[in-house]
């Protein structure tokens, strides 16, 4: 018997398998990819690196929490260096129809130059703050904890937006990020949107090699914490005692092999929709149930790598949006997010992501040869997109590779046509942590929030309901 199993390695996974090590645990972490966080690390082409799941994030000055979370996991420890964006620009905003461009500023109080005599904004930021500093897991001087505060409030960003004093150019400046997690500001809760704003107040960062290095840093930190990582060996059933305990799990191997492990807790991070199939019919309560197999997903992605003679997008998070909010997850006509990374050869590698045309949320129900066509379209669609909007780009942009759904769920062998995987937002029961069937917690980013850090405060998050919250926190200190 080992004393936790953590199914699942991705982001969440791997956090959770750090902090169970930390608390004394002999872990088990079991992944069904031949490779550990699959869409985090990219891929590489033509001696490129592409970004898939990791491009930037806030919270990662030396007091930010997201650099805490990082150092207390050790990851500093194995060679894990951040880098800041340009300053300013960074992050770039432009709206094409009235020709406004927002060269985003690191800094706080630069940022919030650009709101001038409103105190209303100031009132949007104190409670951005309020939201964020809720929980020990983001505020470690906060001294009440009430996990669950995170699922309660139901206000829209739009409506927190619509009662502020300024331009519609300016109130898309305030709520843009929550494309960051795939919804709108009408479907948005200003709760969940204040979680990741508040973390950009010190500006953004990435990693000095990328979502490719910070896995790394995690496999690293595992192999020193002495977790055992099962790469390629997908769990098929979890298995339950008579009181409705969790108590082993079968897998198979990429060899077809079967086995058990016998387990004293459990961390699932997989696709919640997977999980009623693991367990044992009535195992879980049927609402819940429903629950899980009926989630609303974000809209389905068309990702667009290729590589540019122009340095300008090094480093650089470009936003291109529609003026209407309603209108940036449309498809075709949405908002298209470029994200650049380090160039060598003159060459500047681009990762864009846009939503693709409705009429293909399920492609891979076609033949292969319609659907490569399909994707082909849209990659070239996407490119012009992208260079009628940006003449930095000196109309330079050969595409490399593309990437939906259907090319996600072959890499990485996830689960789920969202880009950002289920919806959170307003009209959508989160899912909790706990569930009836006991020594077993979910993590991941449908549990609270997507992206490092959201992944990160989930695993801390259920590694403390299966646990001790007071532990995980000491750990995090």
């Amino acid at each position: 018997m080992v004393g936790a199993l953590v199914i699942g390695g991705g982001l969440s996974g791997l956090g959770a398998a750090l902090l169970l090590s930390r608390l004394g645990r002999q872990v088990v972490l079991v992944e069904k990819s031949p490779r550990l966080g699959a869409v985090v690390r990219g891929f590489q082409r033509r001696s490129y690196s592409f970004e898939t799941g990791f491009h930037y994030a806030g919270g990662l000055s030396e007091d930010g929490v997201l650099y805490r979370y990082l150092q207390k996991l050790g990851l500093f420890r194995h060679g894990l260096k951040i880098r800041p964006l340009p300053d300013p620009g960074g992050e770039f905003l432009r709206f094409p129809a009235s020709g406004v461009d927002f060269a985003l500023p690191r800094c706080f109080d630069e940022f919030r130059r650009l709101f001038p005599g409103a105190p209303e904004v100031d009132d949007f930021f104190s409670r951005c703050r309020e939201v964020f500093t809720r929980s020990p897991y983001l505020n470690p001087d906060i001294s009440a904890f009430d996990p669950l505060a995170w699922y309660n409030n139901e206000e829209t960003l739009a409506a927190s937006l619509d009662r502020l004093p300024v331009s519609q150019h300016l109130k898309n400046v305030l709520g843009f990020r929550c494309l960051l997690y795939g919804v709108k500001p009408s479907e948005a809760s200003f709760d969940q949107f204040a979680l990741v704003n508040a973390s950009y107040f010190d500006g953004g960062f990435t990693f000095k090699g990328g979502g490719e290095a910070l896995v790394r840093a995690f496999e690293a930190s595992l192999l020193e914490a002495g977790v055992t990582v099962l790469t390629g060996c997908e769990v098929a059933e979890i298995k339950i005692d008579r009181l409705n305990v969790a108590v082993a799990a079968r897998y198979v191997d990429s060899h077809g092999q079967s086995e058990e492990i016998d387990f004293a807790e459990c961390v699932y991070s997989g696709s919640p929709a997977k999980l009623p199939h693991l367990l044992p019919e009535g195992a879980l309560r049927p609402v819940l149930c429903r629950r899980l197999l009926g989630r609303k997903y974000t809209p389905s992605p068309l990702m667009v790598f290729g590589l540019t003679r122009s340095n300008w997008m090094e480093d650089r998070q470009l936003f291109i949006c529609p003026e209407r909010q309603e209108d940036w997850l449309e498809p075709a006509h949405g908002a298209i997010y470029a994200s650049g990374g380090q160039g060598h050869n003159s060459r500047w590698p681009v990762s864009v992501v846009t939503i693709a045309s409705k009429e293909g949320t399920a492609p891979w129900l076609q033949p292969d040869l319609a659907y490569q066509a399909w994707k082909a379209r849209l990659a070239e669609e996407a490119s012009r997109h992208l260079l009628d909007n940006c003449p930095e780009l000196d109309g330079d942009f050969e595409i490399v590779e593309s990437a939906t759904s259907r090319t996600l769920e072959r890499h990485s062998l996830a689960f789920g046509p969202g880009i950002y995987g289920q919806q959170h937002g307003v009209g959508q029961v989160p899912i909790l942590p706990v569930t009836r069937v006991g020594r077993l917690v979910l993590a991941g980013q449908n549990i609270v929030l997507p992206g490092l850090l959201g992944a990160l405060v989930s695993s801390a998050l259920a590694t403390g309901f299966l646990t001790n919250h007071d532990a995980v926190l000491e750990v995090l200190k």
